[in-house]
C-alpha cells in the first residue's frame, strides 16, 4: 500500500518543521532542520533517525491523521532530534529529557499514538492438527519454516505431547 502525499501536505508538514525550529533557536539557541522522508509503512507514525538528522513520516497514517498527525506526531519525532542533539545519545528515547523537550515545545508528552492503522505485512497462518488428539492450531511463517525445513518439530502444548502435523491449508489475513 503505497501511499503519495500531495504537495500541499508536504508543505504543511515543512511549515510545521519550519515552526519547530524556530522554537528551538529561541527556547535552545540552535535549530535542526532535519531531512523529511514518507516512506514509513506498517503500525509506526513516524521515526527519528538521530545521527541522520531525519525523520520519516507514514504517509498513509499522516493522511488519515492530518490535524493531530501534523502537530503530534511530528513535535514528538522532532522532540527526539532536540534531546539527542541537546543531552546526547545515552538518553532513554522517552525518558525525562525527552518529556522537558516535549513540554518546552508546547507539546504533550505522549508515548504512543492511538491512529487507526494497518500493518503493511499481510500475516500468513498455516494450519497445523496434533497427530494424537486432532486440535487444530494455526502458526506464523516463521515457525512453519523451522518445521518444514526439519530444524525444529513443535509439540502441542496441551498436555497430550502430540507432534503438530502440517495439514497444508494456508490462510491470508
Amino acid at each position: 500500500m503505497t501511499t503519495t502525499v500531495p504537495r500541499d501536505i508536504k508543505l504543511r508538514v515543512q511549515e510545521r518543521i519550519d515552526s519547530l525550529d524556530n522554537m528551538c533557536e529561541d527556547i535552545f539557541g540552535f535549530s535542526l532542520k532535519p531531512t523529511i522522508k514518507y516512506n514509513l509503512k506498517g503500525r509506526v507514525a513516524g521515526q527519528a533517525f538521530l545521527y541522520q538528522n531525519m525523520i520519516r513520516l507514514n504517509a498513509h497514517v499522516l493522511m488519515n491523521n492530518l490535524d493531530d498527525y501534523v502537530k503530534q506526531t511530528i513535535g514528538h519525532e522532532y522532540a527526539h532530534l532536540v534531546t539527542h542533539e541537546r543531552f546526547g545519545a545515552k538518553v532513554n528515547p522517552h525518558g525525562q529529557e525527552w518529556k522537558k523537550v516535549m513540554v518546552k515545545l508546547g507539546l504533550p508528552a505522549n508515548r504512543c499514538h492511538n491512529y487507526e492503522v494497518q500493518s503493511a505485512h499481510k500475516t500468513i497462518k498455516y494450519q497445523y492438527s496434533c497427530h494424537k488428539c486432532g486440535k487444530l492450531m494455526s502458526l506464523g511463517k516463521i515457525r512453519h519454516k523451522k518445521i518444514a525445513s526439519g530444524e525444529s518439530t513443535y509439540s502441542h502444548g496441551g498436555g497430550c505431547g502430540g507432534r503438530l502435523m502440517y495439514d497444508h491449508i494456508r490462510k491470508e489475513g
